[in-house]
């Protein structure tokens, strides 16, 4: 961890930043680029000089989370340190959820929202690949056993430690879906023994394909954990079993951050090893198209489809009439490669007698 910066330069930016971006907007819509309900505290000599110290390490922190949500773990080691001139550039803002304070001590909890393009530029530099792509909603059942039976109060606390993730701006948005009274004991073990009869019927009640539920059974007088993944995510069945030690609600965090992690990393691989190395290693070519629409509206919504498409630069419209659009930008790869980027997004891409075409459908 580097050292804070303790200047005025600093405090003035991210006040600056708190005040022009109110709190709880980031709340309104999912951001890969942002991480939500994050947790800061530094102690220092007096309350200004921690406040300073926990924001300046807490917006690295926040990156850090960024990147790992961005890449695989072998990848995010390749990536240079960072330090306070580093990250300034790459925050686009802060908002405060919570914050609470003593003479020495400064605790809070912040959104921290970073610049999609500085970002980009940051990760390309560094030739990392990421996917920026997020997949389809999971739905997660928490389950909390104790001495063999559903505990209540386990599930309580199991669930409010999912609750502190930011489940929704993640590669892997969660849904965490609440336990029903007739789901048993029983019903437990048998998932646990695999019984995809009783899953299928769990996942068309909850209504989701993408159905995970997540068992957390306390093993022993010291309280040990054990944890199993059953289900099925956007990659295809996962079934995992992790043990976890660790004093009062410290494991049981963990816990829901590691089985979060394997959610996310299971996306992750899939999508960076089957379509982003390649596109980050191609050369960035500019790319223009006719895109054809039948209205405003069509035309704002197959705009905002491209604004959403990863690795897409420096779009611009060069001309605009009743029933077409002609745009520009970069792309890696060039139209090619974009063409089968944008099938993803519900554009379609041709090549009508030289010019290069685009629709959305």
């Amino acid at each position: 961890m580097v050292g804070y910066r303790n200047s005025a330069i600093f405090l003035a930016l991210t006040g600056l930043l708190m005040v022009t971006w109110p709190s709880g907007l980031l709340a309104q819509k999912s951001n890969l680029f942002t991480i939500a309900n994050f947790g800061i505290r530094a102690e220092a000599g007096n309350a200004v000089e921690a406040k300073q110290k926990a924001m300046a390490e807490g917006t690295i922190s926040a990156f850090r989370v960024l990147a790992k949500r961005l890449t695989n773990y072998s990848n995010y080691l390749r990536l240079p340190d960072l330090d306070n001139n580093t990250i300034d550039p790459l925050l686009l803002g802060i908002s405060v959820r919570r914050e609470q304070n003593s003479r020495t001590t400064y605790i809070a909890t912040y959104d921290f929202k970073f610049n999609a393009a500085a970002v980009r530029k940051y990760f390309r530099a560094a030739a990392v690949p990421i996917s920026e792509v997020q997949a389809p909603p999971t739905t997660v059942l928490p389950i909390f056993l104790k001495n063999g039976q559903i505990s209540v109060n386990g599930q309580r606390t199991w669930r409010q430690q999912w609750l502190k993730l930011d489940l929704k701006n993640s590669a892997t948005p969660i849904r965490l879906a609440r336990t029903s009274p007739d789901i048993t004991v029983e019903d437990v073990l048998r998932l646990k023994s695999g019984d995809a009869d009783l899953w299928q019927q769990l996942a068309g009640k909850f209504g989701n394909r993408q159905f995970v539920i997540i068992i957390a059974e306390e093993r022993s007088e010291q309280g040990d954990v054990q944890v199993n993944i059953i289900g099925q995510d956007t990659t295809g069945t996962v079934e995992h079993v992790r043990d976890y030690k660790g004093p009062g609600t410290d494991k049981l965090l963990r816990a829901a951050e590691t089985s979060f992690g394997i959610l996310e990393g299971r996306w992750k691989f899939w999508k960076i090893n089957v379509n982003v190395e390649s596109l980050q290693t191609s050369a960035i070519e500019p790319v223009s198209l006719l895109v054809q629409f039948s209205s405003l509206r069509e035309w704002q919504q197959t705009r905002k489809k491209l604004q959403d498409i990863p690795n897409l630069d420096a779009l611009e419209v060069e001309s605009l009439s009743a029933r077409g659009a002609v745009v520009k930008f970069d792309f890696p790869g060039g139209i090619n490669t974009f063409g089968r980027m944008a099938e993803q997004y519900q554009l379609s891409v041709n090549n009508d007698g030289g010019v290069w075409t685009l629709r959305s459908y």
